[in-house]
């Protein structure tokens, strides 16, 4: 068995240009990126 990962939070600023990059929409949250279920950018 192998122990939990460790999460390093994202700060607002690496948040927005990894977010800018992706297709899928995501949320942010104290540090924690959550995915958006149903969401997408409209062209």
């Amino acid at each position: 068995m192998s122990l939990p990962q460790a999460n390093t939070p994202f700060s607002a600023a690496d948040y927005l240009a990894w977010d800018s990059e992706r297709i899928e929409k995501s949320e942010f949250y104290h540090g924690e990126v959550f995915a958006m279920s149903g969401a997408s950018r409209r062209p």
